[in-house]
């Protein structure tokens, strides 16, 4: 080490060792622990003790570190070892990682995860466990099951393409009506030019494209999402039937999801302009 950056110039130290960080190297500071003792005098040279209680050159658990030094005194734990960082080492620190959750019942001891969430329900963690070893941790991977180390994610949801019941449209919530592994999302089951996912909204017949009798009002349950009477037309009649619920946001008693077909929560000028292209039309069972 040249002179210029050297903390001992007179005294060879490869390693520029330098326990009180005063610029001066141990192997030629008086005072290597900086507390203001002479190492000479000192009962514990290389322990911070002004005062020179004897118990600071103690060592109650026999690892070689001071109990003055030791961030566990009574806990043998030679390397130190203090994921927090805070003033107890892992070996007797009840919460290693600081996330208010006592190691004992922590499902992830060094990974803060005050929620402990668990996808699985087994022992570990999502913060800390890495169920499909696609080198993405559960808390983190958009399929925890199935490995997709690429995390490729199409339509931006919370799901990976491969395990996206719609990976073309954004879907977190999954929702697959039939339970035919197709998301509703991206699904017209009665081929009726309206996505699965609008109608389970307005509380329409997603296997059913037509109301079933012509007769006005005579179904507890519509089929078309612009057939409001179920005549099986979408017509003026229909458009009356906005008048109270015309303005209307959600949670107003007066909103109806019924009449909501871009699914806002509102009832409004831009659901009638969508029932535009299918004014004056007959739908065909």
């Amino acid at each position: 080490v040249s002179n210029t950056c050297d903390n001992c110039d007179n005294n060879a130290n490869s390693n520029q060792a330098d326990l009180d960080g005063d610029g001066l190297g141990d192997v030629c500071d008086s005072d290597d622990d900086g507390d203001g003792v002479a190492d000479g005098s000192d009962n514990c040279p290389t322990v911070y003790n002004p005062s020179q209680n004897a118990s600071a050159c103690a060592d109650a658990d026999g690892d070689g570190v001071y109990d003055g030094n030791d961030n566990c005194p009574n806990n043998s734990n030679a390397n130190q070892a203090n994921w927090d960082n805070d003033s107890q080492g892992d070996v007797c620190d009840p919460d290693d990682d600081n996330d208010g959750v006592p190691d004992s019942t922590d499902n992830c001891d060094f990974a803060a995860n005050p929620g402990q969430e668990n996808w699985d329900g087994d022992a570990a963690g999502d913060a800390c466990e890495d169920s499909d070893l696609d080198l993405w941790l559960d808390s983190v991977d958009n399929c925890k099951a199935l490995a997709n180390p690429s995390q490729t994610n199409s339509d931006s949801d919370n799901f990976g393409d491969i395990c996206d019941n719609c990976p073309v449209n954004a879907n977190n919530s999954q929702a697959d009506w039939n339970s035919d592994l197709v998301g509703d999302a991206c699904q017209d089951y009665d081929l009726d030019v309206w996505k699965d996912v609008n109608e389970v909204f307005s509380g329409t017949k997603p296997n059913q494209a037509c109301a079933s009798t012509t007769a006005p009002n005579d179904e507890p349950q519509d089929s078309q999402v612009t057939d409001f009477n179920d005549d099986r037309r979408s017509n003026l009649s229909d458009i009356v039937l906005y008048g109270p619920h015309f303005n209307k946001v959600s949670p107003d008693p007066n909103y109806s999801a019924r009449f909501d077909l871009n699914m806002d929560n509102r009832d409004n000028l831009s659901d009638v302009v969508l029932f535009g292209p299918y004014m004056n039309t007959l739908c065909t069972p």
